[in-house]
């Protein structure tokens, strides 16, 4: 593997460990502030419902979004003409993307459960959905696509 190569995958499992911890830090702020809105139960299990803080949870998410683009930029932006015509560098890029993202996906769930704990939901659904699996979702699209976006360049 030629150096810049060496350094892109270097640099890309840094950028995606810090994609990690944001994620993670992002999700806790997310929980600050959440109020009480009452009990539900079911035949088996009862849970208490807590409504997110919606600056609180606006905040996370340009923590997380912002944080992503600043991290992608300094650190691997400058590497992705490494990517060139080697397919095998291409389909290793994807390849850690992918793995982050579930490790992220399984972080954010971890925080979460930390956070508010396992007989609690946060409402709307939507908002947590949103953080738990479409965060995961799109950093891999954003890696896959600044891939492309490095490809087409290379052949232009």
């Amino acid at each position: 593997m030629e150096p810049t190569k060496g350094k892109l995958i270097l640099r890309e499992l840094l950028f995606l460990l810090i994609a990690i911890a944001l994620a993670a830090v992002a999700a806790m702020i997310q929980t600050i502030g959440k109020e009480f809105s009452g009990k539900s139960s079911s035949f088996i299990f009862s849970s208490t419902n807590y409504d997110y803080n919606i600056l609180a949870y606006i905040l996370g998410m340009v923590l997380f979004l912002g944080g992503l683009w600043v991290v992608y930029h300094f650190l691997v932006k400058k590497y992705m003409t490494a990517l060139g015509e080697d397919s095998g560098i291409r389909v290793a890029f994807g390849l850690l993307a992918f793995i982050f993202s579930a490790a992220m996906l399984a972080a954010i769930v971890f925080t979460l459960f930390a956070m508010v704990g396992m007989a609690s939901n946060l409402k709307p659904d939507w908002m947590m959905l949103f953080t738990v699996i479409g965060w995961p979702i799109l950093t891999f699209a954003f890696m896959i696509g600044m891939m492309i976006r490095a490809c087409r360049a290379e052949r232009i």
